[in-house]
């Protein structure tokens, strides 16, 4: 959609009682945010909350743990934040999002300007900030944003000017409020029953950690006798078990491949992106040409991420495959194969439960940016080791309930996407008048409130 399609589709078949005006008419100002200096700097101003794009939440903004700067006197009259404000994101978006999100700050209770990577617009007395927030809110779901974004290395910049000359239609000044006090019940509503989904999603994913933990540590049998694993993450196992160093469980350990990928290619090589909850998600492949045979992933090979984010180092994915799948991997995983001793995908499980992890991941070494955990200090760590039979089951039971588990997450998650899609869409008939909010209306979705 170009800027010309944009504005016919924005400014026709509303309602005959609303005006067709440009975004940048309804405005008493615009003006870009500033950056400003370190706090306590000597810049003939003061210090005051910069708001960023990292600070936008859900159509507002953040309250807590904001970024203070020092601003020079000069720049921050016509930069404060006001009740009449709304904050435009002018350079920013990123791979799974456009740069153009506008959000409306409202009564803050605490002076704050805008960064520079924010244009600052006033509205007009005879507009509702809110009702304009929702509108820009639709425009953005609606990519009227994308005419007006340049992109340049690593970033997008929004032509604040020229996205402002969009044409919409308006109601006056009463249907607005009505319509923007509607929606706030509304949405506000629609936000209470998709935080209370997010908790259930929360709560499941505790039980499915807790359920791992203990099976992975303790069992399957609640009356087994216990003794003391003489290992401190570990505590008690089965008396029939043994704590022995990673080591002793993998035959294997091999780096993957240091050559560059391309787009094509006879091999698929796997990096640390693709290894998502214990599994490979085969998304974004690359291919090289030619890998050592010793390095093509048979089934059931365990990969394991040696460098990344501290909060994603050491996460581990079993390959389900086959070797005629030819697929190898990139230098940042480590291939690990299990002895015969012991079941691949028990060891997943184990490997990747909440405190063996989170053990792992205190003895990455972290760098800039990133943490580092060679396979061999990784491999100096103390597991449980149940006999192969009793891995088997184990796992057996563990794929049969965190099958269940998913079940139900997924469930809810689909249950939140129809509640987000049902907000937008609520939010597009109003400010578009295809659906007329009367008195009654709204006095019907607060009473419910």
């Amino acid at each position: 959609m170009n800027a010309t399609e944009a504005d016919a589709a924005w400014s026709t078949g509303s309602p005959n009682d609303w005006k067709v005006d440009r975004l940048k008419d309804c405005l008493d100002s615009i003006v870009g945010g500033d950056w400003g200096d370190e706090p306590g700097s000597d810049v003939d101003g003061r210090d005051l909350v910069v708001l960023r794009v990292a600070d936008f939440e859900q159509g507002s903004v953040k309250t807590e743990d904001l970024t203070v700067r020092a601003i020079k006197q000069s720049k921050i009259p016509h930069r404060l934040v006001t009740p009449r404000s709304l904050l435009i994101e002018k350079s920013g978006g990123g791979e799974k999002q456009w740069v153009g999100r506008v959000v409306y700050p409202g009564e803050l209770s605490f002076e704050s300007i805008c960064s520079n990577f924010i244009a600052k617009v006033e509205l007009s007395r005879k507009y509702d900030a809110r009702f304009f927030n929702y509108l820009f809110s639709t425009l953005y779901d609606s990519e009227a944003n994308r005419p007006h974004v340049r992109q340049t290395t690593g970033i997008q910049n929004l032509a604040v000017e020229h996205y402002l000359n969009t044409k919409v239609s308006l109601p006056l000044l009463p249907e607005q409020q009505r319509i923007a006090d509607y929606l706030d019940a509304s949405c506000e509503a629609i936000d209470r029953a998709v935080e209370t989904k997010q908790k259930q999603l929360d709560t499941l994913d505790a039980l499915r950690k807790s359920i791992i933990q203990k099976a992975v540590t303790q069992g399957l049998d609640p009356n087994v006798p216990m003794k003391d694993s003489g290992v401190e993450w570990l505590g008690p196992i089965p008396k029939h078990w043994s704590a022995k160093k990673l080591k002793r469980v993998f035959a294997e350990v091999d780096y993957g491949i240091s050559e560059s990928t391309e787009q094509e290619g006879n091999f698929a090589i796997l990096k640390m992106g693709n290894i998502v909850d214990g599994e490979i998600a085969f998304t974004k492949i690359e291919y090289v040409d030619e890998v050592p045979e010793r390095l093509v992933l048979q089934t059931d090979d365990l990969l394991f991420n040696r460098t990344n984010s501290l909060d994603q180092v050491a996460k581990v994915a079993v390959f389900r495959g086959s070797k005629a799948d030819r697929v190898s991997l990139a230098s940042y995983l480590v291939r690990l194969r299990t002895t015969h001793h012991n079941h691949p995908q028990y060891v997943n499980y184990l490997v990747n439960s909440e405190r063996f992890l989170g053990l792992a991941r205190k003895m990455a070494i972290p760098s800039v940016q990133q943490a580092n955990l060679n396979p061999t200090r990784y491999c100096r760590l103390e597991v449980p080791v149940p006999p192969l039979d009793e891995q088997e089951a184990i796992a057996r039971y563990l794929d049969e309930r965190t099958k269940q588990i998913a079940s139900v997450d997924g469930q809810l998650r689909k249950q939140i996407e129809t509640l987000n899609a049902y907000r937008k869409s609520l939010i597009h008939e109003c400010v578009t008048g295809k659906r007329r909010i009367s008195i009654a209306d709204l006095k019907k979705v607060q009473s419910h409130a």
